[in-house]
């Protein structure tokens, strides 16, 4: 009777322990599933809040706090029109003091652009009326026309002594457009985005020279006995015609224009990659200068300006 009485006791009390046990485990992971709950739900927040600021950072480029900075940072893609860009720099940019350098870069093109749309327009002007004037064929030019044959033939330098069909087929070549992005990516290498002296002090965006006394900047590196000096521009416009005229009417670049020309010739469209192959003679690097600008365009992908 005893030892049965024992064990029913010991038997009680393992099942109150197994109970005991069992009501603290269940506490135990209601408590614990509770405290990853908060954690994981502190944690989403916490992903949420900083989310937008990764998201900002991204999206908009790290630049100065300066009303033409945060403009340009803003542009998902550049103004459509010469007249909103031209709004949106009202004065030169410093380049220089711009520490992003996908900043500065966009900036650039965003700056020259205008006036490389108000040149191609000039020259789009120029091409109509050379074509009206070719189709008079043997047809008398008028006063008007004859004298700007005139002056676009000295400008141009076409031979003057031709007849008028054969200038004006001459022209027909030299005073067309040239891709903004060619003269986007030469001017970015020549003014090192802007930055470089001649830029700065006189507008210079193109290395180009002029030979009067005078007329422009003297190199610190000149060699003895040259005279040439880095031409003065009173703006960005000022220079991209003069490149303009240099490119279209130089001997050094024929075959540019004979890129360009076959180009036309074939019904297609302009190709800057194409056409600055006959640059070779802009640099004294010759085609690694050519091979540079290629590389230029296509990794800034320049011909969505085009």
């Amino acid at each position: 009777m005893l030892l049965t009485r024992r064990k029913q006791t010991g038997n009680a009390l393992i099942g109150y322990l197994f109970i005991g046990y069992a009501f603290f485990t269940l506490a135990l992971t209601f408590v614990l599933s509770h405290s990853r709950s908060i954690q994981v739900t502190h944690g989403t927040v916490s992903t949420a809040e900083t989310i937008p600021q990764a998201t900002s950072r991204n999206t908009h480029f790290a630049v100065e706090p300066t009303a033409l900075h945060r403009q340009v940072a803003k542009q998902a893609a550049p103004p459509k029109t010469a007249h909103k860009i031209k709004a949106a720099f009202a004065e030169r940019p410093d380049f220089g003091a711009m520490k992003d350098v996908k900043t500065k870069k966009e900036t650039f093109f965003l700056y020259l652009l205008p006036a490389i749309e108000s040149e191609n327009k000039r020259m789009a002007s120029a091409q109509k009326q050379l074509l009206e004037m070719q189709t008079l064929a043997g047809q008398s030019l008028s006063s008007q026309q004859q004298k700007i044959l005139a002056q676009w033939g000295k400008d141009y330098r076409i031979d003057l002594d031709a007849s008028a069909a054969t200038q004006i087929a001459q022209l027909l070549v030299r005073m067309d457009k040239i891709p903004a992005s060619m003269v986007l990516a030469q001017g970015a290498m020549e003014s090192a985005w802007g930055t470089s002296r001649f830029a700065r002090l006189a507008n210079n965006y193109f290395g180009q020279w002029c030979f009067s006394k005078g007329c422009g900047i003297v190199p610190s590196q000149r060699n003895a006995g040259a005279s040439h000096e880095v031409a003065t521009f009173s703006n960005a416009q000022t220079a991209v015609t003069a490149y303009f005229k240099n490119i279209n009417r130089h001997p050094a670049y024929q075959r540019v224009r004979d890129e360009r020309s076959a180009l036309r010739k074939a019904g297609k469209g302009l190709d800057s990659l194409a056409m600055v192959r006959g640059l070779y003679k802009y640099s004294a690097r010759g085609h690694a200068y050519i091979e540079e600008l290629q590389s230029m365009i296509r990794y800034n992908k320049i011909k969505r300006f085009d």
